[in-house]
């Protein structure tokens, strides 16, 4: 019956009394009444109760009652013994088999009772519902089995009990009742088939012999091997499992291979047990399917790979921003048409995110009711499928009259048979339950197979199977594994203690634990490629250092070596200096006229000192040069000189050399133009082949006159070949710094790369599971998990930290310049949302994340977006092609089904490009596209749906990061250019870092390009000698700006009492809306506030007494407006609140008497008798216990007892 409005009517039964009354109904357009004759009103409705609506006396007196009594037992019986019977003759059995039919309905007979007496309804398995539907399914199932697939008689009892577990045991929850059924199925095999229970199932039998409840799984009938028959496939036990898994492996392939959405599916036994069961339903005339669990189980995916090993047309709804119910009802059209009109099976899959509205259910209900949708065809569309199966109604006789009617019965006939009604809904929340209880064809024409969580066992292959690739030892991936297993676990277990301490559900899904694999998988090579690729450049970059060391220092020795030579020089330049001073006065007493020339000729004797000590000093460095060059003119061969003449692009080295033999010869360059500018240069290569081409040519270099060059070739020498020699000594010189904290880095990075693994594991275990927590339950599991991956032996960091592992200085810095707050959760908040492979939603009721993400992207023109944009679907588009990042902000508990695609990131090639599907437009997909999404809620429940969509992250403000806004706050009105100073210091520090990293990446890559001898590389020296300048001015401008940071924290640091005072207060308000909804007061309300207060505060120049009156007035201020928006009663709390969150901030009140004062006696047991129980209460006597447990009443109970 439909459902009561808000006022207890219901308008269908309304219209109906309407007619009853007055005989006539109303056009809607004319207005005009349309009277109905000769009608007659047949209805049917079950007893009130449940799901079904009672109908009101005016509307039931119109009617004559009659009552249908529930069938009797024997009726029942004679009944299905019959279907039975008929079912297996048409599968070959004799008519003897009558004895064994009686067995199987009477065993059914007993567990439908015993089911409908012992599993009642409740709000929790309000699915719990058996009717004669369902008795019928079990003798449907069991009527499949053909005579050539009973060996012996034993097959009987088994297909029994395997019916039974797919109809009754599949949709039971709790684990005492699957154990109840299962008891009771051994009872009824012994009682009315008179057969041992174990004797039956051998090959199910464990060590003991016994056949358990687990191993009655692997019990499998199905007709998916018999591929040979379109239709009656036989029906069969499946005795290897293996076979199976083979079968849908194979379909598996295929079904990637033929569609542009692939399915990674790990087909594990618990899989196959589910695909089995899908595959069963399928193959049953009006077989449908309610798949019940939580999104990512699998429900979906196995469905498709169900239909791809039957060969059947699988349809899903794709649903858009602008999808109705007129669009609805046309899909509904296609799938009819495909099974009705053409006959073939088909699935019709229905997800959560395919049901936009709740009408698109009522659809459903007629669908599986009847196999049809009253009213939906227009006339022309009617027409069109009764001429469509026409034919097939006629059986193929087109002389056979047949009125359309009787042929539009055949085609909803048909569409009840072939039409495979998949519905895959969660059990999580209020909207299961109701739709159960609006909709009951969901449990009466459907099938139900519970998914549960994924047991140990199936964890283990999943992971096992996605870790094959990693590059880990065998050892660390099977302990990996068990890391893997627990955290799942515990962080299940964390999710339920964490709902009761903030009541907010948050849910581990098997999706989750998949997200932990595949992150693990791909951190994992991507950091280990990461590492040894800054290793290798830091290892290269000192090789490299170290040779061109080692030329240097043989440069030296070979200095050293030629150091008497250059002494001897000296002292015959210095007698003969004074033989000339001689001379010089001699001449001076022989003739007064050279007197006058005297100065002329200590002048020149001074220049040819001058000039005889340089050319000394030339000489000395270049003899060595000379004889090692005269060495090397013997080990040339014509060979060597033919192989340089015939290089199209020489090596600068050798270019250099030849253009200075062209200059010392006297030869001319060519002038070409220069790549790239195109203005003309001088090149001396066109020329040294040339040269090259004397056939004397190192006969003219062994003769050549050394002692004669001329001047102008020597200074064109000095001025352009020989200056970068000089410039490199002391730019590989200023590197020996570099080479010190290379050598450490790399060091480090080894350090990381061997506690890779354990690492990499928590930080996944974080990204999958933690990132919806708040700060106390993050960092406790933390904790619990390093200590774990520890114990397990997988190699980690003594002390964990997520942003030494995942993060960056300079990704970070910039971060916390664009408004990231800087304390540990943001940061790791931060690193979540850029390692996560899915696009994150931030539960940000302060704001904080969506201003940090529009201040860091909006340099890249970030889209912000609503829902509630009528455009919305059609500006992401266009971000999609163009890489624009997008936020959608003011997120509520539901994301929009238009948005599955992106969220799923379902990208996939076409034409080499990569493009996405958002309904029907295929778009390309830019790299450079990101999603972000915020949610202002407070306190949201986001579904298990949700959860495996996006990466949800706990962006809720810390005590730390909000202390830490305050004290910039109070600072920057105090000390403006203080904190403005500060504020420049942090973004010169991020360019510092970022700068000093860049300057070394510029050193390794130029090292690293470097071939041969770096000491020949001139542009090589230029790079070096400006990179080592630029590092050495960047971290004098570091120390610099670190000193000065460190007067100004010593000044903020006066400050920190009365940010972290405003810390308490805040959050002390914001425990309010836990007494009213309507208590919520926003943060930017709150440092409004603040500001005002601290500008009204009276003014000291004493800091103390100063922090001391601020604290006050903003105290006074944010009471006074709080107690102003509270209601009478709620006064008293928060001036209690707010003065014992006080007391206990400044440790005047500690918590646990805080907590003893709101709990009382709340706890366990004490171990210690009552002394006084005559009047003394058990319940008052266990407070006073652990009263004694707080350290201001320690040893209360001994002083007491004493008296």
């Amino acid at each position: 019956m439909p459902v009561k409005d808000v006022y207890g009517s219901q308008p269908p039964l309304e219209l109906l009394r309407q007619y009853f009354d007055h005989k006539n109904w109303y056009d809607l357009k004319s207005t005009r009444a349309l009277y109905l004759h000769d009608l007659i009103f047949l209805g049917a409705m079950g007893l009130v109760g449940g799901s079904r609506q009672d109908v009101y006396p005016r509307f039931l007196r119109h009617f004559s009652i009659f009552s249908i009594n529930e069938f009797s037992q024997e009726s029942m019986a004679k009944i299905y013994s019959n279907v039975l019977l008929l079912g297996w003759k048409n599968n070959g059995f004799p008519s003897e088999i009558i004895m064994v039919v009686n067995q199987v309905v009477n065993a059914t007979l007993n567990i439908f009772k015993a089911a409908q007496e012992n599993l009642r309804p409740t709000p929790s398995k309000s699915h719990y519902i058996f009717n004669l539907r369902d008795f019928f399914r079990l003798i449907q199932g069991c009527a499949m089995l053909r005579k050539e697939s009973a060996e012996d008689k034993k097959i009987f009892p088994k297909i029994w009990v395997h019916e039974v577990m797919r109809v009754f045991y599949d949709r039971l929850v709790e684990k005492r009742d699957r154990v109840w059924i299962y008891e009771e199925v051994k009872k009824y095999v012994n009682e009315n088939f008179r057969e041992n229970f174990d004797s039956i199932f051998a090959l199910l039998k464990n060590d003991q012999g016994i056949v358990t409840r687990e191993a009655l799984k692997r019990l499998l009938f199905g007709t998916y091997f018999d591929q040979d028959s379109d239709e009656d496939k036989r029906y069969e036990e499946i005795t290897d499992s293996e076979a199976l898994r083979e079968l849908a492996v194979n379909c598996l392939i295929e079904y990637n291979a033929t569609h542009k959405s692939k399915m990674d599916i790990v087909l594990f036994d618990y899989a196959l047990e589910h695909l089995s069961k899908i595959c069963r339903i399928l193959s049953m005339r009006c077989g449908s399917a309610l798949l019940v669990g939580i999104s990512g189980s699998g429900r979906q995916s196995l469905t498709r790979l169900a239909g791809e090993i039957y060969g059947m047309k699988l349809f899903q709804a794709e649903i858009t921003n602008n999808y109705s119910l007129t669009d609805w009802r046309d899909d509904i059209k296609k799938v009819c048409k495909e099974s009705g009109g053409r006959g073939k099976d088909t699935i019709f899959l229905i997800g959560e995110g395919q049901i936009k509205d709740e009408s698109f259910l009522e659809d459903v209900d007629c669908l599986l009711n009847s196999g049809e949708v009253p009213n939906i065809y227009q006339i022309d569309e009617k027409q069109e499928i009764l001429d469509m199966v026409k034919l097939a109604a006629q059986g193929g006789n087109r002389n056979l009259e047949i009125s359309p009617l009787e042929v539009f019965f055949f085609f909803t006939k048909r569409c009840k048979e072939k039409l495979h009604v998949v519905m895959c809904l969660s059990p999580v929340g209020s909207a299961f339950r109701n739709r159960l209880r609006l909709f009951p064809s969901l449990i009466n024409c459907c099938t139900i197979d519970w998914f549960r969580d994924w047991p140990e066992q199936a964890l283990e292959e999943v992971a096992h199977v996605w870790m094959e690739d990693i590059n880990l030892s065998d050892e660390i991936k099977s302990t990996s594994v068990s890391a893997c297993k627990y955290f799942h676990v515990e962080a299940r277990n964390a999710s339920e203690e964490f709902y009761k301490a903030v009541s907010r559900k948050t849910y581990i899904t098997s999706a989750s634990y998949l997200e932990l694999i595949k992150s693990f998988t791909e951190l994992t090579n991507r950091k280990q490629e990461e590492i040894m690729t800054a290793k290798r450049r830091y290892l290269g970059g000192l090789e490299k250092l170290y040779h061109a060391s080692v030329s240097i220092g043989e440069m030296q020795d070979s200095l050293a070596a030629l150091q008497p030579q250059l002494e001897a020089m000296n002292k015959a330049a210095s007698e003969m200096l004074s033989q000339i001073e001689h001379e010089s006065i001699t001449v001076e007493k022989a003739s007064a006229i050279v007197k006058q020339d005297e100065k002329v000729a200590n002048k020149q004797a001074a220049q040819a000192q001058a000039l005889k000590l340089e050319c000394e000093a030339d000489l000395a460095e270049a003899m060595p040069i000379l004889e090692e060059a005269i060495a090397a003119l013997d080990t040339l061969k014509p060979a060597d000189i033919r192989l340089v003449k015939t290089m199209k692009n020489p090596p600068e080295v050798i270019k250099l050399v030849m253009a200075a033999v062209c200059i010392i010869k006297g030869i001319k360059p060519d002038r070409i133009p220069e790549p790239g500018t195109g203005r003309m240069i001088q090149d001396y290569w066109g020329p040294s082949k040339r040269v090259l081409g004397d056939i004397n040519f190192l006969q003219t270099l062994k003769d050549f006159d050394k002692d004669n060059i001329k001047p102008d070739a020597i200074a064109k020498l000095r001025k352009e070949y020989i200056p970068h020699k000089r410039h490199l000594k002391p730019a590989v010189r200023g590197l020996g710094g570099e080479k010190d904290r290379w050598t450490t880095a790399a060091e480090v990075l080894q350090v990381q790369y061997d506690g890779l693994a354990g690492d990499i594991l928590l930080s996944c275990g974080i990204i999958s599971y933690l990132s919806p927590f708040n700060s106390t339950f993050r960092v406790m599991l933390m904790k619990t998990w390093h200590q774990y991956v520890k114990s397990l032996g997988i190699p980690t960091a003594e002390v964990f930290d997520m942003a030494t592992v995942l993060g960056s200085d300079v990704t970070i810095q910039n971060w916390n310049i664009n408004g990231l707050p800087r304390d540990m959760f943001s940061t790791e908040n931060g690193i979540i949302m850029d390692n996560s492979r899915r696009w994150s939603l931030f539960i940000d009721p302060q704001v904080q994340a969506a201003n940090w993400i529009k201040k860091m992207e909006r340099k890249n023109n970030l889209q912000v977006l609503k829902f509630s944009f009528p455009d919305y679907m059609k500006k992401i588009e266009t971000s999609i092609q163009n890489g624009y990042p997008v936020l959608i902000e003011s997120i509520e508990e539901i994301l929009e089904a238009p948005l599955d695609p992106l969220l799923y990131k379902q990208m996939f090639k076409q034409a080499g490009v990569w493009v996405i599907a958002l309904g029907e437009n295929v778009i390309e997909y830019n790299s450079n596209f990101k999603l972000y999404l915020t949610s202002k809620l407070r306190n949201p429940h986001y579904l298990p749906e949700v959860f495996n969509k996006v990466t949800i992250i706990n962006f809720a403000l810390t005590l730390e990061g909000l202390q830490d806004q305050l004290l910039g706050i109070v600072v920057a009105v105090e000390k403006p250019d203080l904190q403005q100073l500060k504020e420049e210091l942090t973004i010169q520090k991020a360019d510092n870092k970022k700068a000093l990293k860049d300057t070394e990446d510029n050193i390794l890559k130029t090292l690293s390009e470097t071939k041969g001898d770096i000491l020949e590389d001139e542009k090589a020296i230029q790079i070096l000698d400006e990179s080592k300048v630029l590092s050495t001015e960047i971290m004098e401008k570091q120390k610099r700006s670190i000193i000065i940071e460190q007067s100004i924290e010593e000044f903020r640091e006066k400050y920190k009492i009365v940010s972290a005072h405003s810390s308490v207060l805040y959050y002390c308000i914001s425990d309010l809306a836990n007494v009213d909804p309507m208590y919520q007061y926003s943060l930017d309300w709150f440092i409004n506030l603040y500001i005002g207060s601290i500008q009204k505060a009276e003014k000291f120049k004493i800091i103390e007494k100063r922090c001391t009156c601020l604290i006050n007035a903003f105290t006074f201020d944010l009471y006074n407006n709080i107690t102003r928006s509270l209601f009478e009663k709620d006064k008293l709390l928060f001036s209690f609140l707010l003065c014992s969150k006080i007391m206990i901030a400044q440790k005047k009140l500690e918590e646990n008497e805080f907590l003893f004062l709101l709990t009382g006696g709340v706890g366990g047991e004490t171990t210690t008798p009552n002394p006084c129980p005559t009047w003394l209460l058990d319940r008052s006597w266990t407070e006073i216990c652990r009263l004694d447990n707080i350290s201001a009443f320690n040893g209360f109970i001994a002083k007491t007892l004493c008296v």
